[in-house]
């Protein structure tokens, strides 16, 4: 089996990438990237290809039995213009590329998506093609959904992995960047040096405190796309959709409880449950909290799943209370502190 792989070099790309040179029954894998690298393993070719630009796209060969798609913008602080560059123009040049190769075969594309596309639609999504888009005022989820609907509407073989909030390894901890829920950590673990943090008996967090956090290490999803590889081959029905979390997650309350006695013991989580958009941009400015921290809990997401429940009973997402200590580790390896 040959493969074409984007964001190879990201977080999950990393994982997966590994994952596939390991398994014999993958010939090659040509690896998508704007600048010319090479890689140790026979088994991976870089192939300098710029997805945003058809005529370079265009270029690829035809020789491919299935395409995974992880390349992306994943920073709520970015632009709707610099969300779209990267989030939606590739996908939709690789649709258009891959709508020409079936026509001849199939050719299943695996594509990586977020459960923030269905970030306020009060009907619900679940596991269902998008029928209305969430606001712009969230480029990240509106971006996300505009390439989900292009692969939906052009009725490409594959699936789209919704994905909930990767965090590091089940097995390491070990993590490349600080956002999302680490965001709060590495805010946390600055207080403990103020003296006058450690007078204020609060932590303000801008969330819902029964809002469910969806995380997913990242070594879990890695398997899920490789084993959809082989789950799917030969397909030709339009791609399904799958929720990847535990519908059932840890909830807000219950982790911002454990992370703030881990790193400031002496204080209480406050949650900001309905302070208007202005007010949480003065919170972040007076706590260092990142008012996106935990943006998606301030409004209803539909996170049934059960599509992905039955069809990848073997990847049961693991609680964060099973793997809590090396979440706690892999922050505490990747920003030089103790807590």
């Amino acid at each position: 089996m040959k493969i074409l792989l984007t964001g190879a070099t990201g977080f999950l790309g990393k994982h997966l990438l590994e994952i596939l040179l390991n398994d014999e029954r993958i010939s090659s894998i040509d690896i998508v990237s704007r600048r010319k690298r090479t890689h140790p393993s026979a088994k991976a070719k870089t192939i300098s290809i710029d997805l945003s630009d058809p005529s370079s796209v265009n270029d690829l060969t035809d020789d491919f039995n299935a395409v995974i798609h992880l390349a992306g913008l994943y920073d709520f602080r970015e632009s709707l213009s610099n969300d779209y560059s990267q989030n939606v123009l590739p996908t939709l040049n690789l649709v258009e590329k891959l709508k020409e190769w079936n026509k001849k075969r199939s050719v299943p594309l695996y594509f990586a998506s977020s459960y923030g596309v269905g970030f306020g639609i009060r009907a619900g999504v679940a596991e269902e093609p998008l029928i209305e888009l969430p606001s712009k005022r969230v480029p990240y989820a509106y971006t996300k959904a505009i390439a989900e609907r292009a692969i939906t509407d052009a009725k490409i073989p594959g699936a789209i992995f919704r994905l909930g909030i990767l965090v590091g390894s089940s097995k390491t901890g070990a993590i490349e960047k600080i956002d999302g829920p680490y965001a709060l950590m590495k805010a946390l673990q600055g207080y403990k040096s103020s003296r006058i943090a450690q007078t204020i008996p609060v932590i303000p967090i801008p969330a819902k405190r029964a809002g469910i956090l969806p995380l997913v290490p990242v070594d879990v999803a890695a398997e899920v796309f490789h084993e959809a590889v082989f789950r799917n081959s030969g397909m030709s029905e339009p791609a399904r959709i799958f929720g990847v979390y535990e519908s059932t997650s840890v909830e807000i309350s219950r982790f911002c409880e454990f992370i703030v006695a881990a790193f400031t013991p002496w204080a209480k989580p406050l949650y900001l449950e309905d302070v208007p958009s202005p007010a949480l941009k003065v919170q972040e400015f007076l706590t260092g909290i990142p008012h996106q921290t935990f943006m998606f809990s301030l409004e209803p997401i539909d996170l049934r799943n059960e599509r992905f429940v039955s069809e990848y009973s073997s990847f049961r997402i693991p609680h964060f209370d099973t793997y809590r200590n090396v979440f706690l580790k892999g922050f505490e390896d990747f920003s030089g502190g103790r807590f």
